[in-house]
């Protein structure tokens, strides 16, 4: 079987970093200090007064563009400190992926013996033991009666009342997203949202010459 053969659900890599974070002109990542509506006059780092809106994250590879007109919120918390949460990676945003089972391999981690849950292959991208990774399922992207594409965002059995568009509680299940992914919805299929897990092992693969593809070994985030 090709690795390709394997990609057939969709993955967002996440990276513990502080929130509001852009890409500088410098390529570098800035994270908001003071809430600010953005103009040409605060972007990092060519505006004159950028310093006073954003401060460097010392690394780079998660932020988003930097767009004009956006308001942007300030990430620092009351003891003027940069707030962090887990945030999708630039880049690493919805990219084809295959998860499938491990039948409980223990996998080390520091003192720490645990066991993973899942493996996860994946193309040749950056991705740490540090990452968590949002997975989401083939199977749970149907055609709305609509002809537009609906991903699950609750668990639930199909039924009628919650099919995606004509359901009455439809919203509450569905939510709408872009095309060239869904199929059917079935009526009595049990539908899942996207999970959250833990990379605990990455392994690179090579296809003898240079790296082919990563394999992670890992949990659900409980």
């Amino acid at each position: 079987m090709a690795y390709a053969d394997l990609l057939i659900n969709w993955c967002t890599v996440l990276r513990f970093s502080q929130i509001s974070v852009v890409i500088g002109s410098d390529g570098n990542d800035y994270y908001c200090i003071k809430a600010h509506t953005a103009a040409a006059a605060d972007k990092p780092i060519t505006g004159a007064n950028y310093t006073t809106y954003w401060n460097p994250t010392g690394g780079f590879g998660v932020g988003l563009d930097w767009v004009l007109g956006t308001t942007y919120a300030a990430s620092i918390d009351s003891y003027g400190q940069p707030v962090q949460d887990w945030l999708p990676v630039h880049a690493l945003d919805d990219i084809p992926c295959r998860l499938m089972t491990t039948g409980g391999k223990e996998v080390t981690v520091g003192a720490e013996v645990v066991v993973a849950d899942y493996k996860l292959f994946l193309g040749d991208v950056v991705i740490t033991e540090q990452d968590r990774v949002v997975v989401l399922l083939a199977s749970s992207i149907v055609i709305g009666t609509d002809g537009n594409e609906y991903v699950c965002i609750l668990a639930h059995e199909a039924k009628a009342i919650n099919k995606p568009i004509t359901g009455a509680n439809y919203a509450t299940y569905w939510g709408a997203v872009g095309p060239g992914y869904g199929s059917a919805w079935l009526l009595g299929t049990a539908y899942v949202p996207a999970v959250t897990y833990e990379v605990l092992l990455v392994m690179d693969r090579q296809d003898g010459v240079a790296s082919h593809h990563k394999e992670c070994l890992m949990r659900v985030v409980r």
